[in-house]
């Protein structure tokens, strides 16, 4: 049996992420010759392909097995969401009347200038949101300080199908149009990971990119009951091309794990508690023709619900 057999054989097991030390290789590739030569002594032992994946598990259990361990968590993609689901779906859950608001406190991340490409200051600030439970109130979302503070801007509510648009100052503009509630708290949303995943497609327009950036629209400003939230992180587990991210931070700075999407150039992660398993933040980052820069990125501190837009819970 070759290198070449196993790693065909075993596949991604096989693609560390971090380098496999020269000692280890060599260890390794004598452990394949001793396969071989058992092998040749004793062909009816192992035959065929189940011979061939004893052969392979054994060696990838060597390589794995002489890895640097990181302790208390899993690097799999399925089972950091599925902890972050049990979370989130055992969590009390908020439900604000009608006429009531969903209220996050944020932190985001603002650009202030960019030096070079792959250098971008920037500065975080705190920003207050208010947004109606069923949309069909006037929001609010406040930004007091910070760079490019815009103070308080109205969200004008959807009401009858209508909208009343508002300028900086929440002035109405006199034209109505028309509209879809935007709806604070999200109710409504697929019963199954494997359909939460198919509303994240279609409306992320059928990509992989598009699908993972949805899941943090969804969660920034609004808020789902614990079973649809937990659904959600179960639904991104099953979008293509997902990794985990150890040694990251969220926009508040606090430490995390990430779940990254790297695509057409641009790098997106869930970024989670690495003990508790709680949302963070999400942040998007682009990777791309000599490019590094950081587009967007916001920090959940808080949510809560208050009976008026503009009064802190």
């Amino acid at each position: 049996m070759t290198p070449e057999e196993i790693r065909a054989l075993a596949g991604d097991m096989l693609e560390m992420r971090e380098p496999v030390p020269d000692d280890l290789r060599d260890r390794v590739m004598r452990s394949v010759d001793r396969v071989r030569a058992r092998r040749r002594r004793r062909p009816l032992l192992l035959s065929g392909l189940g011979g061939l994946a004893v052969s392979a598990a054994a060696i990838v259990a060597v390589v794995l097995a002489q890895q640097p361990a990181r302790p208390g968590l899993n690097p799999d993609v399925t089972d950091v969401l599925n902890r972050a689901a049990n979370v989130a779906g055992s969590e009390p859950e908020l439900v604000p009347g009608a006429g009531q608001f969903v209220f996050t406190e944020t932190r985001a991340w603002y650009p202030t200038a960019t030096s070079s490409a792959n250098s971008a200051d920037g500065a975080v600030v705190t920003v207050y949101s208010w947004r109606s439970a069923d949309g069909t109130r006037d929001g609010l979302v406040r930004q007091p300080d910070g760079p490019g503070a815009r103070g308080d801007e109205v969200l004008p509510g959807c009401r009858d199908g209508k909208m009343e648009p508002r300028d900086r100052q929440g002035h109405p503009l006199g034209t109505l149009v028309g509209c879809d509630p935007d709806p604070g708290y999200v109710t409504g949303l697929p019963s199954t990971a494997e359909a939460m995943a198919k509303l994240l497609f279609t409306r992320g327009g059928g990509t992989a990119r598009g699908a993972f950036e949805q899941v943090g629209v969804i969660l920034k400003d609004h808020y789902l009951p614990p079973k649809s939230r937990a659904l959600l992180f179960k639904a991104a587990a099953l979008i293509p091309g997902v990794e985990v991210a150890y040694g990251v931070s969220d926009a508040a700075g606090r430490p995390g794990i990430a779940i990254v999407l790297a695509e057409d150039g641009v790098r997106q992660e869930l970024v989670f508690d690495p003990v508790r398993f709680t949302f963070s933040g999400w942040q998007m980052r682009s990777e791309s023709d000599g490019v590094n820069a950081m587009l967007r990125r916001y920090a959940v501190m808080r949510v809560a619900v208050t009976g008026t837009a503009g009064s802190l819970p």
